[in-house]
């Protein structure tokens, strides 16, 4: 009884494991609507962080006359700013560099 119990046992594993996963029974047609639904969902949300990060880029840019004065920067240090600017807000992680 003992070894029967542990062949049934065995044997719905491995039924559990031969079950197709939810995605392998969706038919073709709905596979198909979902990828094009991501792949747009991900254009989408990757074309709004380019253009935020431009807009930020353009502010950064237009004030550094005013940052140059009130930091007391000189011409050769004033090409940094931006850099640190979009390493330190504009970084996925906050600019944290490991």
């Amino acid at each position: 009884m003992n070894v029967v119990d542990s062949q049934e046992a065995r044997e719905k594993k491995k039924e559990k494991t031969m079950k197709a996963s939810s995605v392998a029974g969706k038919r073709p047609e709905e596979m198909g609507k979902r990828v094009d639904t991501w792949q747009w969902m991900v254009a989408v949300l990757v074309s709004l962080a380019v253009f935020l990060d431009t807009g930020d880029v353009s502010i950064v840019n237009v004030a550094l006359p005013t940052i140059k004065r009130d930091l007391q920067l000189t011409t050769t240090e004033l090409p940094w700013v931006p850099g640190v600017s979009v390493l330190t807000y504009n970084a996925p992680d906050g600019g944290r560099i490991e």
